[in-house]
């Protein structure tokens, strides 16, 4: 690939990222307006869960389906589980009603600030049934640690020692 085909593509990529964030935003100023409306949060969250998958996970991270799934960080659990042909769970390290929630509380609503939100919580990890049942026995399922900084994606997998690898 030449100089010029590089740059294309990067203009490209960049373009793209742009306007998934674009959607990102429209959506959450659509669940917004449906709250204000009388639609309930689950509702709601469910369109935005939605948005995020399709715009973000899929087309911004490039995770979307079994063939990326080599691209996903794993736990040395799941490592171990796969090459025993065990399932595994694609999980979220910060859960995405805990990712909405945030997204609606963003001041001022920008497409800066959902990428940079995005950016700092948002990570897909691939962890064991066992460590999926840990996650569940700490009533950490669907929520952070009481003492979560906000920071740290990977708090609630700290709290009950789930290790996924850098890559």
């Amino acid at each position: 690939m030449n100089i010029i085909d590089e740059l294309t593509n990067s203009k490209k990529e960049s373009k793209n990222k742009a306007s998934n964030l674009d959607f990102i935003l429209f959506s959450v100023n659509q669940t917004i307006k449906a709250l204000e409306f009388g639609f309930t949060l689950n509702e709601c969250r469910r369109n935005l869960n939605t948005a995020l998958h399709q715009y973000w996970q899929n087309k911004t991270m490039h995770r979307h389906n079994t063939n990326h799934r080599h691209l996903i960080k794993k736990s040395k659990n799941a490592i171990i589980a796969e090459n025993n042909f065990e399932k595994t769970e694609v999980e979220h390290a910060v859960p995405l009603k805990i990712i909405v929630d945030e997204l609606l509380k963003l001041d001022p609503l920008t497409s800066k600030n959902i990428e940079k939100l995005l950016i700092n919580l948002y990570r897909v990890c691939i962890v064991s049934k066992s460590e999926h049942e840990k996650l569940s026995a700490a009533k950490l399922r669907s929520k952070m640690p009481d003492d979560w900084n906000k920071k740290d994606p990977y708090a609630r997998y700290k709290k009950v020692g789930i290790r996924c690898d850098e890559r």
